[in-house]
């Protein structure tokens, strides 16, 4: 073993032509907590380098990349060849079915041809091209399959979201409210009470790659207020990306380069606020894709826009609230809250109301929910945690729980705050931390969507009686195959759900109302 290296690696195989074609994919690789080896690197003076590559290549590389260009093509002789000869040697004592040897191009050219014995050559395999355009989702598609294939079987699956697992598809899903009289359900025994019994439906989810490759996939998401264009915001380390679909054809409309989660349009669609990779805030005019100068900002959580206005307010990890007219791109607007602001509501009056985690001198957290516009303290409720989120009116808070001696929550807590009460544990989870939750309300508060540990959760909210009440909407589905759901956005008008993983697929439902209202 190279000294210093740790087992369980890449290995890129590549012509010195193609070196910086190579770096490339080593820092994209390697932003996903990928351990890669390199002849250029992983090399030592004085050392064999056939024998440390051998070595590399037989001992401890869980993954060979064949990286293939117009300048490889054209060798006769190199020593690529002999990096892939030990590498087919490798394949053939391999357990079947598992990637090993992964071509890449990086441009149109014709791969070598190596006999992989069973019938099978190098060509037969799927390859993954990183040219004419193809570079981000080939490269998104590469970090996944790579990550997958370096997992030990002997390990079991952390659904987080900071991990990289495969992708699959979705389930349908049925929603009905319950009739139960209880005033603190749980998601296991029917729910809560309901003075009403609706019925919606929404099928088999529509499902894309979005060529995002950050550790969260697709970090963000945002529609149109007239639903036809969906936003995804990545968290890449190397240069953010804001990606636009049309949600019929589901094909990209543009790549925002420069642009990143989180993302938010105004209310005409005429312009999309989004962060970047280093949490600054852009202002993009959709007419032309072009964005103003970077706005700064510090340790960016989410972007909200003022209903019926221009401008956009940014909350931070800091307590910082600001915001900008997206009009001229200014600031006209700053203050402190004394939490880290997770999200926004507005209350009846236009009151701006946030929430978030406050942590005191000695690190006992608590969640604060904030009025901005008097700076004053509504609601403390100490022992609760992240996530936090509060629905459109500033009425209902979700938030995790009763925090245990380590500092982690394991349930979920809806929290009536006009009448100051807990009114449902929404999910209870003793082997998990519920802090990777992802949480979003349909526009009119009505609905709201939970994304934790590969599953997604439905809610009612409304008031019945002058109560609030908030009842179980769905049985939950699998999103994926050991995905971990990393963002939730409803369209304007509640017809449409969108949710995107850590896989940086994109899954998107119709809704579909059977009886009563949706």
């Amino acid at each position: 073993m190279v000294v210093g290296r740790p087992p369980g690696h890449a290995f890129i195989s590549y012509v010195r032509e193609d070196a910086l074609r190579a770096d490339r994919v080593q820092r994209a690789l390697e932003a996903a907590g990928v351990e890669v080896w390199r002849d250029t690197r992983d090399l030592w003076p004085g050392q064999d380098w056939k024998i440390e590559i051998r070595r590399a290549i037989t001992h401890d590389s869980l993954v060979f990349i064949a990286c293939f260009s117009e300048v490889s093509e054209k060798r006769e002789i190199s020593y690529q060849y002999e990096e892939l000869n030990q590498a087919v040697e490798q394949m053939r004592v391999r357990r079947p079915g598992r990637p090993w040897i992964i071509p890449i191009r990086f441009a149109e050219c014709t791969l070598p041809d190596f006999d992989l014995g069973a019938g099978k050559s190098l060509d037969s395999l799927q390859r993954i091209d990183l040219f004419d355009g193809h570079w981000d989702e080939g490269i998104a598609k590469l970090v996944r399959v790579v990550v997958h294939a370096l997992e030990s079987d002997d390990q079991p699956r952390l659904l987080t979201r900071r991990r990289l697992l495969s992708a699959a598809g979705g389930a349908a899903l049925v929603y009905v409210t319950s009739t139960s009289a209880d005033t603190r359900g749980r998601p296991d025994n029917g729910r809560l009470a309901s003075g009403a019994s609706h019925t919606v439906e929404i099928g088999n989810p529509q499902q894309w790659e979005t060529g995002h490759w950050g550790l969260l996939g697709v970090a963000d998401i945002a529609f149109t207020r007239d639903g036809a264009l969906i936003a995804t915001g990545g968290n890449e380390t190397l240069e953010g990306t804001t990606r636009l679909w049309d949600t019929v054809s589901h094909q990209r409309v543009q790549i925002l380069t420069g642009g990143a989660a989180p993302v938010a349009f105004n209310a005409s669609g005429r312009h999309l606020a989004t962060g970047t990779s280093d949490s600054q805030v852009r202002i993009w005019d959709m007419s032309s894709f072009t964005s103003s100068p970077p706005l700064a900002t510090d340790n960016l959580q989410f972007l909200t826009f003022v209903p019926g206005t221009d401008l956009v307010v940014g909350g931070s990890g800091n307590g910082r609230l600001q915001t900008w007219d997206v009009t001229s791109a200014t600031l006209v607007a700053s203050t402190t809250t004394p939490h880290i602001v997770d999200a926004v509501a507005f209350d009846q009056d236009r009151n701006m109301i946030t929430c978030g985690l406050h942590s005191d001198v000695s690190g006992k957290g608590s969640v604060v929910v904030w009025d901005v516009t008097s700076a004053r303290r509504l609601h403390e409720f100490p022992e609760m945690g992240r996530p936090t989120m509060v629905n459109p009116d500033g009425t209902l808070l979700i938030a995790a729980g009763a925090i245990d001696a380590d500092g982690n929550a394991h349930n979920l807590v809806a929290w009536d705050l006009p009448a100051d009460r807990q009114i449902a544990v929404l999910l209870e989870e003793p082997g998990f931390t519920v802090g990777d939750a992802v949480i979003a309300f349909r526009p009119d508060g009505r609905m709201f969507a939970v994304g934790f540990n590969g599953r997604l959760h439905l809610w009612n909210s409304r008031q019945v009686a002058g109560r609030m009440v908030v009842d179980e909407a769905a049985k939950s589905v699998q999103v994926g195959d050991g995905s971990s759901i990393t963002s939730i956005a409803f369209s304007e008008d509640g017809k449409m759900l969108a949710a995107g993983d850590n896989n940086a697929i994109l899954y998107l439902w119709q809704f579909r109302s059977l009886s009563g209202t949706d």
